[in-house]
């Protein structure tokens, strides 16, 4: 596998793309779990907290 810039590049805004699917369902469903009572409303992260843990993983993995 050949690795350019253009393929590193397209490959980052895929995974970013999948980050906000992943931070979008993680949201919702940690907001509805804490809404119930079933964790502790200090857990109630926001999204972008999710992205940014996916992002670290991607760069320091190298996944």
């Amino acid at each position: 596998m050949v690795l350019s810039a253009a393929s590193i590049i397209i490959q980052y805004h895929i995974f970013l793309a999948f980050a906000l699917v992943v931070a979008a369902l993680l949201g919702l469903a940690i907001r509805a779990l804490v809404k119930r009572k079933w964790l502790p409303p200090f857990l109630d992260a926001p999204e972008y907290l999710i992205i940014a843990v996916l992002v670290v993983i991607y760069v320091f993995a190298n996944v």
